[in-house]
């Protein structure tokens, strides 16, 4: 990838879930629709959009998550190889939000929320961090996350 194209993914480089919408309006991924790189970016973060509230698991808790964007954090320089592979373009995502509130699971299977934080006291707390890839025209994880959870899985509150 060309300096110049890294410049123009870090300047417009925000897949913005507003509000309700899922629209990844921002971003410039070669070949791929916006909303598909909304899909496949969320299923891989496991991030499950339930009403109109999105949530995150992590091994131990379970996190709501305001103001939710996936930041396209660096450029992955593409090898020859990768070329004949054909991988066309190959950069780290990670996701952030502006605030956050966790439930974290208990012994007893009880969950409870704590309070919201805003995320300006973690700027550097990131919900996710994984490298994708365009091959072969489909946007892929290069090591995929695991499996998402159901919105029955959410605590009340």
């Amino acid at each position: 990838m060309s300096k110049a194209a890294f410049i123009a993914l870090l300047a417009i480089g925000l897949l913005t879930m507003a509000g309700c919408k899922s629209t990844t309006a921002g971003v410039n991924i070669p070949g791929i629709s916006h909303e598909e790189a909304f899909r496949l970016l969320s299923a891989d973060a496991h991030l499950n959009r339930c009403g109109d509230r999105y949530f995150q698991q992590e091994a131990y808790s379970i996190d709501e998550l305001k103001g939710p964007t996936f930041h396209i954090e660096r450029s992955v320089d593409l090898t020859q190889a990768d070329s004949l592979n054909g991988v066309t373009w190959d950069a780290m995502v990670s996701l952030r939000a502006t605030s956050f509130r966790s439930s974290p699971r208990s012994g007893d299977g009880a969950q409870h929320w704590g309070d919201w934080e805003v995320n300006n006291s973690h700027p550097n707390q990131m919900w996710y961090l994984n490298e994708f890839r365009v091959k072969n025209g489909r946007l892929e994880p290069a090591s995929p996350q695991g499996e998402p959870f159901s919105c029955s899985n959410i605590p009340p509150g």
